[in-house]
C-alpha cells in the first residue's frame, strides 16, 4: 500500500529503511524523500515506522510485545 503519494513510498519501503537505522519520518524524507511534499502522510509515516521499529526490535531480542505496536 502507498503512504506517501508525493514520493511514492509503500510499507515494505519503510520497513526496510527502519532496519537501516531510520527512527523519524524527518531522516525517512531525508532518505528517500517520504513526507516531505504536501505532508498528509506524516501521521501515518510516523504509525508504521513505529511499528517497523517495535516488530525489528522485537524479532532482535526474540520476544513479541504487542503493547508497543501503534494500531493503524
Amino acid at each position: 500500500m502507498l503512504l506517501c503519494l508525493c514520493e511514492p513510498t509503500t510499507e515494505k519501503d519503510i520497513a526496510r529503511h527502519a532496519a537501516d537505522g531510520v527512527e523519524t519520518v524527518a531522516e525517512l524524507g531525508k532518505r528517500c524523500g517520504a513526507g516531505r511534499g504536501c505532508g498528509a502522510c506524516h501521521q501515518q509515516l510516523a504509525r508504521v515506522l513505529h511499528n517497523a521499529r517495535v516488530l525489528l526490535n522485537e524479532s532482535r531480542a526474540g520476544k513479541p510485545s504487542e503493547r508497543d505496536s501503534v494500531a493503524l
